[in-house]
């Protein structure tokens, strides 16, 4: 199957599902248990002017919700999540002025591209942004409007690491992602390791708690996000680059070496298994149907791309 095809697919499902928690396109969505008519209306993913008028009224009333709703509405089939419709009264009244209506219409989101190397780097490129690019180009689509500078409220943020909202060292910035943002399905992943000196004080520590007070060091190479925003070292702790970071532990220039990938460790030194991280590359979306729904289509662009057999080789040839 070509990635064209994968898209279009794809494309069938985009807001039949809400991408949330890792949670792939195409899962069953929950439902409000009932609505009412001469009222207005949220659209969310799976909707149809159909739907919503059986669920509304008891009987297909699409041709007079679509009637209430052509100032907003190209078609009846081309509704979109968040939306606001009004569903009329019994009496043929509408529940709201348009204009009224028009202002519960949510902002469009904007896309805010989080350095995070290889995946997006720090001029706006990268492998996660070529794939979006291709995606949205097969689709015949325009890309969303991508935010310069660093994210602001109600941005997209595309991309960022996962973070584990059950951690118990969980850094603050992370624990306002968990509470704030849905996350889509993971795109790539990006494993980290701690090494320590064999005879050291820390070569024992089991959590990130346990290594409060040591000197960190990062390669030059390093990717990720801040070490300590990502809870990769503890709250609070800076990580000092440097070109050969286990050597530096080894003589005794920092304490723990955070690295990428599975390594071995040097002689001299041990690598922390339980606080060895691997973390989902994904993009994260603020709670809310409007950028729910663009989170939709982010990963309706993105999937058939990623999975497109000449795909690894593109990814594998890009630089690090």
């Amino acid at each position: 199957m070509t990635s064209r095809t994968r898209l279009a697919a794809w494309a069938a499902t985009t807001g039949r599902a809400l991408v949330a928690g890792g949670v792939l396109l195409g899962a069953p969505l929950d439902r409000a248990a009932a609505q009412e008519a001469c009222a207005t209306y949220t659209v969310v993913p799976g909707d149809t002017l159909r739907a919503i008028g059986i669920r509304a009224f008891g009987t297909d009333r699409a041709d007079q919700i679509y009637a209430a709703n052509r100032d907003i509405l190209r078609s009846p089939d081309a509704i979109e999540v968040g939306q606001v419709l009004r569903l009329p009264c019994a009496d043929g009244s509408l529940p709201i002025g348009q204009e009224a209506l028009r202002a519960l219409q949510p902002a469009d989101p904007r896309i805010a591209l989080t350095a995070l190397p290889p995946f997006v780097t720090e001029d706006g490129a990268g492998i996660l942004v070529e794939a979006l690019e291709r995606g949205f180009a097969y689709a015949g689509a325009a890309l969303p409007a991508r935010a310069p500078g660093p994210p602001a409220t109600g941005d997209v943020r595309f991309a960022v690491l996962q973070p584990v909202c059950a951690g118990r060292d969980i850094s603050d910035a992370d624990r306002a992602l968990c509470s704030d943002y849905v996350f889509s399905q993971p795109l790539g992943e990006l494993r980290y390791a701690l090494l320590t000196r064999a005879d050291g004080a820390f070569a024992r520590a089991r959590r990130l708690a346990a290594l409060d007070g040591a000197r960190f060091c990062v390669a030059a190479g390093y990717r990720g996000p801040d070490p300590a925003a990502a809870s990769l070292v503890p709250a609070g702790a800076a990580a000092v680059r440097m070109p050969d970071c286990p050597a530096a532990v080894a003589r005794g220039a920092a304490d723990v070496a955070l690295v990428n990938g599975d390594v071995t460790a040097p002689p001299g030194l041990v690598a922390l298994a339980p606080l060895a991280q691997t973390r989902a590359v994904v993009i994260a979306a603020p709670r809310g149907p409007a950028a729910a729904a663009l989170l939709a289509r982010l990963t309706a662009a993105l999937v058939p791309v990623l999975a497109a057999p000449d795909w690894p080789a593109l990814r594998d040839a890009s630089p690090p």
